[in-house]
């Protein structure tokens, strides 16, 4: 983090149902030094387990500020009513009693990421100054080794929805 503050670069993130999306905005000068450390960070994230307990009652303040908002409360019923055997049936922050569960979970947070974080699923968008043959030698170098994995996830099919569902959300203001 002290690289990219020293860089001026504003970062931010974001995760949806199908991706997780980092960027950042810096000047041009430093694109090589960012794409080194974020190289460095996507293939040899380490993490110890208090700083994840951190993260993870982070997420759970943003479950709480966001169950706040009956929006968020009828989307979350909604999927969950909506799918039945597919993953999408929780939001991409996943059911409270999974997010209270989260900081017991480092083992499988090492396990998520070695899964999911590959080469495979990796795209690097550059835009700004810079040709096309600079932007791929640089991906290239430091992107370049990452190692495939072989983990195929197990979605189940949804099944067709033959009937009307309905869900009721008291909510008490």
């Amino acid at each position: 983090e002290a690289i990219f503050t020293r860089a001026g670069a504003e970062t931010n993130a974001y995760t949806t149902d199908d991706r997780t999306v980092y960027h950042a905005t810096f000047s041009k000068e430093d694109l090589e030094e960012i794409m080194k450390v974020e190289a460095d960070r996507f293939q040899r994230l380490k993490y110890t387990p208090e700083q994840f307990k951190t993260e993870a009652k982070a997420v759970k303040g943003e479950y709480d500020k966001n169950s706040a908002n009956p929006f968020s409360k009828m989307y979350e019923v909604l999927r969950e009513t909506a799918f039945k055997k597919h993953t999408y049936a929780h939001t991409t922050m996943g059911y409270l009693k999974d997010i209270e569960d989260m900081p017991n979970q480092y083992d499988y947070s090492l396990q998520f990421f070695n899964r999911f974080y590959r080469p495979e699923d990796t795209t690097i968008m550059i835009v700004g100054d810079i040709t096309r043959e600079r932007a791929l030698e640089l991906t290239k170098r430091y992107w370049g080794g990452g190692k495939r994995g072989d983990y195929k996830a197990d979605i189940g099919e949804e099944p067709e929805q033959k009937e009307a569902r309905t869900a009721h959300i008291d909510w008490p203001a």
